[in-house]
């Protein structure tokens, strides 16, 4: 036997009657010695004691041979243990705080546990039950522990960067601290250069959380301008920059998709995409010539005849103002005639001319109307004709008879 444990009445410990003393002796195989000497006084076999410490026998044996053991007695602990926190106890989700009990032995934790110390990662009150034996239990004083919820962070902004210009990253507010990657310390940075950028974010309960995304180049493409890049002289024709744009500016400060021109030239556009990125085309704009379409014809005819007008070259269609839609139309009416042509680019022109309605000749025959026999006389149908057509066969403009008759 070498220690004994004895409790001692304490009001440390309410309800619990702890023994007044213990009695000691040699307990493995009980001998007859002749004397016995305890330390402290005692010549009995037994010795009763009442405080804690170490105690001494010294026995002699009928032959006067000494022997001697001791026995150690401890006093009954009385005191709680305490448990503390190796840090703080509010804590963020997915940490850990350790605890300590003040005992390391005969103890047992609210969790189950009977090891000195235990690591905590969930909320609740954790605290230490030590069993004194035949005193009963001790209770420790409660740790509370909460878990913090971890922030959330989200960052925005456009990730795809124009090249020579700049775009903002937000990583939401809310939060008392903030650390990017690239050292700043603010909500919001400013990006030029494509790349990876994360940021970490702490909430007022000193909880972090990161966050990143990659940022990358954008080469937005010239626009391609569609729509006729010639028109006819007096018209106009259309130009669309295309679509998916957020903005358009024309050289000629329209900023509308389309632009209607009226006029030959170089036509620029300026677009812009949500990204803020922009692109620039030009086209040259030109005016066809227009067509001078030229009459040709006798521009008038004889009562009862009719005249033929045409127009000279080539064109894709033709629109007399009689209805015709040939090169050439025929007129039996006097009056202003119009003819509307159109090329191959799809320009018209217009010609006119005037039709007159021409009067018959009235010829008159003069000359002798009679003649002797043996002679001839000379009629004359007058000057200013195109032609003459007599009635003998004869084409000129005077004729000579010597027969008798009536003669046209």
């Amino acid at each position: 036997m070498s220690e004994i444990r004895i409790a001692v009445n304490s009001p440390a410990v309410p309800g619990y009657n702890a023994i007044d003393a213990v009695g000691i002796g040699m307990e493995a195989i009980p001998g007859n010695f002749s004397s016995y000497a305890w330390s402290g006084g005692g010549t009995g076999q037994t010795k009763s004691v009442t405080a804690p410490g170490t105690y001494t026998l010294t026995v002699t044996n009928a032959q006067g041979c000494i022997a001697t053991a001791t026995a150690t007695v401890l006093a009954a602990v009385n005191t709680a243990p305490v448990v503390t926190a190796a840090g703080a106890t509010s804590i963020c989700a997915g940490d850990s705080v350790v605890l300590r009990s003040s005992l390391t032995n005969g103890i047992t934790w609210s969790t189950g546990a009977t090891t000195p110390s235990i690591t905590v990662r969930a909320a609740g009150n954790y605290s230490v039950t030590y069993n004194t034996g035949s005193c009963g239990t001790l209770t420790s004083n409660t740790v509370s522990v909460t878990i913090n919820n971890l922030p959330t962070v989200n960052i925005t902004g456009l990730l795809a960067i124009c090249l020579g210009s700049q775009s903002q990253l937000n990583a939401g507010a809310g939060y008392s601290s903030y650390l990017w990657s690239t050292g700043a310390t603010s909500q919001t940075i400013s990006i030029s250069t494509e790349g990876a950028y994360s940021v970490t974010v702490t909430n007022a309960s000193g909880c972090k959380a990161s966050a990143s995304v990659t940022a990358t180049y954008a080469v937005l493409a010239a626009p391609t301008i569609t729509g006729n890049l010639s028109f006819c002289p007096g018209s106009a024709t259309t130009l669309d920059a295309g679509a998916n744009y957020s903005s358009y500016r024309w050289s000629n400060g329209a900023t509308s998709r389309t632009i209607s021109v009226s006029t030959a030239g170089t036509y620029t556009v300026t677009v812009t995409n949500a990204a803020g990125c922009t692109a620039s085309a030009s086209v040259e704009v030109t005016e066809f010539t227009k067509p001078l379409p030229i009459i040709s014809g006798i521009a008038g005819f004889c009562a009862g005849s009719s005249t033929t007008l045409s127009v000279a070259g080539t064109y894709s269609s033709y629109l007399w103002s009689s209805g015709a839609t040939t090169a050439a139309a025929i007129f039996n009416t006097a009056g202003v005639k119009l003819v509307t042509v159109t090329d191959n680019n799809g320009c018209t022109g217009t010609a006119t001319v005037n039709v007159q309605l021409f009067p018959n000749p009235a010829p008159v025959i003069s000359g002798t109307l009679s003649f002797c026999g043996g002679t001839s006389t000379t009629l004359n149908a007058g000057t200013g004709y195109r032609s003459y057509a007599w009635s003998t066969g004869a084409t000129t403009q005077t004729i000579t008879v010597n027969t008798v008759g009536t003669y046209t």
